[in-house]
């Protein structure tokens, strides 16, 4: 399963924040120091980079990655390959949803917390639904990519 738990923000810094159950020191360092350190084990993608294998570093925020996929639609999210790190500003990394429900104890089930800005993505009707339509395609992308499932076609 993949679980979404989707929220909004207001942090001063309008992207997509994307909670792994993985802060901001964490994904401070580098590519290799993070596979080295085996963050990923402590993150809600943790059943998926152990069926997958490869780098953990790619899986969170290369290419691919859900934050890469939002960015390619015009959507500047963190982590992906173009922000890496949240830098020191806030950021939520996932609360209790995705931590009790994702990852670690919950075997099969991987997920994120989805934070979203307000201007240009939750102020209007036409954002939200324009946001909606590019969270589907993002989200059957990467389930479609990743596991083992199909959704019907349109």
């Amino acid at each position: 399963a993949f679980l979404v738990d989707l929220h909004g923000h207001s942090h001063p810094v309008a992207r997509l924040e994307l909670g792994y159950a993985l802060g901001a020191k964490q994904l401070a360092v580098s590519d290799s120091a993070f596979d080295a350190a085996g963050l990923v084990a402590v993150s809600t993608l943790s059943d998926l980079h152990a069926r997958l294998g490869g780098r953990a570093s790619a899986l969170v925020r290369g290419s691919g990655s859900l934050g890469d996929l939002f960015a390619q639609r015009g959507l500047r999210a963190v982590p992906s390959p173009s922000e890496p790190g949240p830098g020191a500003g806030p950021f939520f990394d996932g609360g209790y949803t995705v931590r009790r429900h994702a990852g670690g104890d919950t075997p099969k089930v991987d997920g994120l917390q989805i934070e979203c800005y307000r201007t240009g993505v939750r102020d209007t009707a036409e954002n939200r639904a324009k946001f909606a339509r590019i969270a589907v395609e993002v989200l059957s992308q990467f389930v479609e990519e990743h596991y083992p499932f199909k959704f019907p076609a349109k």
